[in-house]
């Protein structure tokens, strides 16, 4: 899951999801839920800031 962040945070959000979406049928529950729960928010439609 740290790996799926950094690549997020260094503005590689294709391998972030594709990691994320490999990582939906691990073995342990735990990552799949977080896994899911985070990818549902990578691919979140981007909110236009205003610029101030």
């Amino acid at each position: 899951m740290w790996l799926v962040t950094a690549y997020q945070a260094v503005g590689r959000l294709h391998h972030a999801i594709t990691l994320c979406q490999t990582l939906t049928c691990h073995p342990c529950s735990d990552i799949r839920k977080q896994s899911k729960e985070i990818l549902y928010i990578l691919q979140a439609p981007k909110l236009k800031r205003p610029e101030e």
